[in-house]
């Protein structure tokens, strides 16, 4: 009898498996497929050439400033092991700074700026959570990982006490950390921080924000707002009227504003209000945001490129116009990183967006006061594959 119960045990055990196998399948054969790369809106407004192409992995970062010794404007872009320095002009590879990171694999690089000599940290998260703060040759200078081995979400930094040297901020589940330049802690503030970016509003007094992760799954949860200053003091905090999932700060169209998402994508005011909100159709699992001034004339524009579900590798990228507008927006390549190009030659700028792994394109305007160009040509955009 013994044996008996064994081996219908063993049978059940075999069903069940198969059960999982089958119902696995069928949620994957009937999951929607992932959307095509195709231009959505404004495909006549913005012409769109391919700007640097390596082979590396997906785009995790592009920045600009003085990367290497020679004096002027660089763009660098970062995979999770090495960023590519590229000149500015012409977008041709100057030189390449390897991670030299021994961690559990590199995240998602970030190039932090702002210390006294002009100089630059590269930080970024290992797999297991661990940040790394390296020099701007890409060698380890610290390692830091949260007192109770918590995840990190996310990591700024900014020069908040005008001390000349960076501080560095990390939002993990356990609370949020200052860390000083040399990457060790000074002070652990709240708990459960989902998120921290830094806004400097040009005064004085540069408060640090940060957003708390919600306490469930389910719709309806509040949110708040904390600004903190350097040391940590809560400053004041604001309910927002909708669920926030990250917060990029920008001025735009005048006034200062913050971009957030969950299924939509949300422009908030300082109070938490709605001042924009855009249906995208795809839920969005990360963002970024900048304005970039298309026109010498006119207010600066805003870009925002949401990634779409990680198995459908691709992300949207957004532009809305001074008035509120949909400008533009396409389906593009995975990526969460773009820039706002700035010339030395001009008060225009162009935008610099990912496109999966190893390609970067640049977006110009085929329009000059209003009007379509008639020198341009719609079949300037280029890789369109599905």
């Amino acid at each position: 009898m013994r044996v008996n119960k064994i081996c219908l045990n063993d049978r059940q055990c075999l069903l069940f498996f198969v059960l999982i196998i089958f119902v696995l399948t069928f949620v994957s054969c009937t999951s929607p497929k992932p959307p095509n790369k195709e231009i959505i809106k404004g495909e006549n407004l913005l012409a769109k050439t391919l700007f640097y192409q390596a082979d590396m992995s997906e785009i995790t970062y592009i920045t600009q400033g003085q990367l290497d010794k020679h004096p002027g404007l660089d763009i660098g872009i970062c995979s999770s092991d090495a960023m590519h320095i590229i000149d500015s002009d012409n977008g041709s590879l100057k030189s390449k700074v390897k991670f030299e990171w021994d961690g559990d694999g590199v995240g998602r690089p970030d190039v932090i700026f702002g210390n006294k000599d002009g100089d630059f940290n590269i930080v970024v998260l290992d797999l297991v959570g661990d940040i790394g703060i390296m020099d701007r040759n890409g060698n380890p200078l610290c390692m830091f990982r949260p007192e109770l081995g918590d995840m990190v979400n996310n990591i700024t930094a900014g020069d908040l006490d005008k001390n000349g040297e960076l501080e560095f901020y990390v939002a993990t589940y356990d609370g949020l950390y200052q860390l000083n330049a040399s990457g060790k802690k000074v002070w652990k503030k709240g708990n459960d921080v989902y998120y921290v970016n830094i806004f400097d509003p040009g005064r004085n007094e540069t408060p640090l924000v940060v957003t708390e992760k919600p306490h469930s799954i389910f719709p309806g949860i509040i949110n708040y707002l904390q600004f903190r200053n350097y040391k940590g003091e809560l400053i004041r905090e604001i309910k927002t009227r909708i669920k926030v999932m990250g917060i990029e700060f920008v001025q735009w169209p005048q006034d200062w504003h913050i971009v957030t998402r969950n299924n939509n994508f949300y422009v908030l005011d300082l109070e938490g209000n709605v001042f924009l909100k855009d249906e995208i159709g795809f839920a969005i699992f990360d963002h970024r945001a900048t304005t970039v001034r298309f026109f010498e004339d006119q207010s600066p524009y805003l870009a925002v490129v949401g990634r779409l579900r990680a198995r459908y590798h691709r992300s949207i990228l957004c532009i809305y116009s001074p008035d509120g507008k949909v400008f533009y927006k396409e389906i593009i390549g995975g990526t969460t990183f773009l820039l706002a190009k700035k010339s030395p030659q001009s008060k225009c700028e162009t935008l610099l967006v990912g496109d999966g792994p190893g390609r970067v394109y640049e977006y110009k305007p085929r329009i000059k006061s209003g009007k379509l160009s008639v020198n341009e040509d719609k079949n300037t955009q280029t890789d369109q594959e599905n």
